[in-house]
């Protein structure tokens, strides 16, 4: 392959990358709700499990950011005990928040 093809294809995926986070926080906006009880009370009221994973994650992606580690972490568990126990990005939320909860500065008891 050509320096130029390798070029191409490394751009065309970043740019696949960059759209499809785009799409999906656009498509699942975080409704900013008081816990992941609710957001998986929420959720259910999705008709897929995909679009149930495509919420979830957001909303757990959301929590994380704030730095509300206790509700990320039950939101994953809740994607790999119920929908699905192989899904890459629930497992990262979950090490992510996990990690983060342990972090100097953590009020313990949430987890």
């Amino acid at each position: 392959m050509e320096w130029n093809a390798i070029k191409g294809l490394s751009i065309g995926g970043i740019t696949f990358v960059v759209g499809f986070i785009v799409a999906m926080s656009l498509a699942y906006p975080p409704v900013s709700l008081e816990s992941a009880e609710d957001v998986i009370r929420n959720s259910r009221s999705l008709d897929y499990e995909r679009s149930q994973r495509g919420y979830l994650i957001a909303e757990a992606g959301h929590f994380l950011r704030k730095g509300d580690h206790p509700e990320a972490v039950k939101i994953a568990r809740h994607i790999l005990e119920e929908l699905d126990k192989e899904d890459e990005v629930a497992r990262r939320i979950l090490r992510e928040a996990i990690t983060g909860a342990k972090s100097p500065g953590f009020q313990e008891g949430g987890i």
